[in-house]
């Protein structure tokens, strides 16, 4: 028996719809078959069975069906789902069970942009390892989906008069208390345990979303201390939970330019190692070269400066494996693609060149695009201000105008059309597309796509807003 939860104010999405009318047909064609047999004669299968052996030899496939029906008749049906032997930590009614597995659900597949290259994708029962054992971390993702059902309807505060909003303060008050108890108590194991990590991560993102700077520098402290309770960085070396602390610490740099609490100096805590050895192998099978020497457009590389040289090189090499994975539909190691973005990303962050300078212009487009790739909720807008309003403000200096080559700014200002800018920076960029457009006689968006390709450019994140960008600006 499958259980199905839902709510009047949602309805059910297009596949347990039909699984819905599936079961209901079953069920009618149940109740023919039964009546059918009521009409037509009384014998047991016993003795249908026994006139086949004696009279006919071998049973019909309709008899052959009743002798196995009779038999699975005496058999135990299956009760329940997976997800209904779970024993989470605490109780719950069913309406907010079913929000919490929208949440999980929808979080799966928005938090990781290429999931569709690394195979990561958790269904039923996977979701709720920590949720069984853990109350504090229920409590948290309980408050953290009403946070997230806030920002998807547009919705920036909760109102306190509205019981779903009630409930989830009360969500949040159980877990902030569970885990103030359970850190004043002696046992440090408990303190960096991943559930407990997970549980303050959690409430990072939240107030990340919410846009509570001074909370979430109070917990992003917190989790560079147990991270350190846990021997540093080396110490979650393949756990995922790695990669949601960077997310929410580089997140915060972006929104609002602020140092990073990870890798704040990095010649006394240096930054992860590029995945160098790792991308090797793939780069006898993607060619990146792109010929820039043959082409005077990417001259400006040689006058680049060595570390955003080396970052740009990763990161090409980092496209054009994604790119590879979904053309083969093959997957790609998701350690490989976080220790990328880690790697990259801390250290654009720490890198500072002249305002209007390629090299100024090349380090936001390069911090756009990873945090597009590898961070960015798909289709859920955070309050970024601070990264869209320098990179604005580089891609119309002067003096980049003057000194970067056409097809150079055609990518920066498409990456940052696909990955940072609104629609309130229509008008300016369209203007500034349309004149690099004309200017490299670029007439379709094929011809469009090759030339941003030439740098670096994923496809499957890319090509569709890329595209409407494109045509909307012809």
């Amino acid at each position: 028996m499958h259980f199905i939860v839902t709510t009047d104010a949602q309805k059910a999405d297009p596949e347990t719809q039909k699984f819905i009318r599936r079961q209901v047909m079953i069920g009618k064609n149940r109740g023919n078959s039964h009546r059918a047999k009521k009409r037509k004669a009384t014998t047991t299968s016993g003795e249908v069975t026994r006139r086949v052996d004696h009279k006919r030899g071998p049973p019909g496939p309709s008899e052959a069906r009743i002798g196995v029906e009779a038999y699975n008749s005496t058999l135990p049906r299956r009760v329940g789902s997976d997800l209904s032997f779970i024993n989470l930590a605490i109780e719950m009614d069913s309406a907010a069970f079913g929000n919490m597995i929208r949440f999980l659900d929808v979080k799966i597949r928005a938090f990781y942009p290429l999931v569709l290259v690394t195979g990561i994708c958790k269904k039923g029962a996977a979701y709720f390892d920590p949720l069984e054992l853990d109350a504090a971390y229920l409590h948290v993702v309980m408050f953290a989906a009403a946070v997230f059902r806030n920002k998807v309807s547009g919705r920036q505060a909760f109102a306190t008069n509205t019981n779903q909003d009630a409930t989830a303060t009360v969500h949040f008050l159980k877990g902030v208390q569970i885990l103030r108890e359970r850190l004043s108590l002696g046992d440090k194991s408990t303190h960096s345990s991943d559930s407990t990590i997970a549980a303050v991560s959690t409430l990072a993102m939240s107030a990340l979303f919410m846009g509570e700077d001074e909370t979430f520098k109070h917990h992003m402290s917190g989790l560079r201390k147990m991270v350190n309770l846990r021997g540093g960085i080396a110490a979650f070396k393949g756990n995922k939970l790695l990669s949601e602390i960077f997310r929410c610490d580089i997140g915060m740099a972006m929104q609002n330019g602020s140092q990073p609490i990870f890798f704040s100096n990095p010649r006394l805590d240096p930054v992860i190692p590029y995945p160098d050895q790792e991308l090797l192998p793939m780069r006898k099978i993607v060619s990146v070269t792109h010929s820039r020497h043959d082409s005077q457009c990417f001259l400006f590389l040689d006058k680049m400066d060595p570390s955003l040289v080396e970052a740009w090189t990763v990161t090409q090499n980092s496209c054009s494996m994604i790119n590879l994975s979904e053309e083969t539909r093959t997957n790609l190691a998701p350690e490989l693609l976080y220790d990328t973005m880690a790697s990259v990303m801390y250290r654009l962050l720490h890198m500072n060149f002249d305002p209007g300078s390629v090299d100024e212009a090349v380090r936001l487009c390069l911090l756009g695009m990873s945090y597009h790739a590898f961070l960015q909720w798909q289709d859920l807008s955070l309050p970024c201000v601070y990264f869209p309003s320098i990179y604005k403000s580089c891609l119309l200096d002067p003096k980049l105008l003057d000194e970067a080559p056409s097809q150079l700014m055609l990518w920066l200002l498409m990456i940052g059309a696909v990955s940072a800018f609104t629609a309130s920076d229509h008008p300016w960029l369209r203007d500034c597309l349309r004149k690099h457009i004309n200017i490299c006689q670029v007439k379709t968006w094929n011809e469009m796509r090759q030339v941003l390709k030439s740098f670096m450019w994923i496809g499957l994140l890319h090509d569709k807003p890329g595209k409407e960008i494109f045509e909307a600006v012809l």
